[in-house]
């Protein structure tokens, strides 16, 4: 009777610290937000929608191991749009400081 205490008091422990170390991973996944604060200006406005029309993710060389662009159509489509939303909502502030 007395080992089988020992062994479940071992296995407890065992279970705790894996999901001690679970939850630990799990956290890191969440990444401290930024508090960075960039001022918009009329002058980077103007970079930004020469962003957004421009068009994205299409292979290139650039060093030091180039880029093979999207892997298919859909891909393109959906990263694009997700760029050029971040891009509108932060052309939707006003000129000023823009919080990240």
């Amino acid at each position: 009777m007395r080992i089988f205490m020992i062994v479940i008091a071992i296995a407890a422990l065992a279970a705790i610290a894996v999901l001690g170390i679970g939850y630990w991973k799990y956290m890191q996944l969440f990444p401290v937000p930024s508090k960075e604060i960039a001022q918009l200006t009329p002058e980077k406005r103007v970079l930004l929608q020469r962003l957004r029309a421009e068009i994205k993710f299409q292979p290139n060389n650039d060093p030091p191991l180039g880029y093979t662009g999207a892997e298919t159509p859909a891909d393109q489509l959906r990263a694009s749009a997700a760029v050029n939303a971040v891009v509108h909502a932060v052309l939707s502030k006003p000129d000023g400081p823009v919080h990240a």
